[in-house]
């Protein structure tokens, strides 16, 4: 029989490392969150068309339709395009960055557990904002739906015991 090459080197298992386990919570708030930045990324990609529809010079034709039209310049056409064109671009680098960091919470990731309950409590801080100062445009159900998700999702990563110890690599 050989000798080992180092001693020890048929003894036991070396240490598995930490414990990777989903828990239902984790599950919800990743479905939560992938479906959330999918339909940013729809969004966005529909801001990024009509302000490309209004900067081609065809949305021209189509502007008669809004009051006021007979007061706009091409210049006010320019800069509705290039503000439609601007938020669309930031709106869906944001987005793909969350569908991204929602894939990866799945491993589990802390960074990406950490910077999604971040991006999720200035969501709540803003919507609470709009809704504190009625200018939330929307009704108040509107607001206060993704607002339960949110706290639901923030639950998810923060709060619930079962997930702190997945994160944590706790048996």
């Amino acid at each position: 029989m050989p000798q080992p090459a180092y001693p020890g080197q048929y003894g036991t298992a070396p240490y598995p490392g930490r414990v990777r386990r989903r828990t239902g919570w984790m599950t919800f708030a990743q479905v939560v969150v992938i479906v959330e930045a999918s339909l940013g990324i729809i969004v966005s990609l529909g801001l990024i068309a009509a302000g490309a529809y209004f900067l081609s010079g065809r949305g021209n034709l189509a502007n008669t339709d809004i009051p006021g039209y007979g007061y706009l310049t091409i210049n006010d056409v320019h800069a509705a395009a290039g503000v439609l064109l601007g938020v669309g671009v930031v709106a869906l680098v944001i987005s793909i960055l969350v569908l991204v960091l929602g894939i990866t919470l799945g491993r589990p990731s802390n960074v990406s557990r950490w910077i999604i309950v971040v991006l999720i409590t200035l969501g709540v801080l803003g919507d609470l904002a709009a809704l504190a100062q009625g200018r939330s445009g929307r009704g108040a159900v509107a607001v206060i739906v993704p607002l339960v998700i949110q706290a639901l999702v923030f639950y998810a990563l923060v709060l619930d015991p079962n997930t702190r110890r997945a994160f944590a690599g706790l048996p």
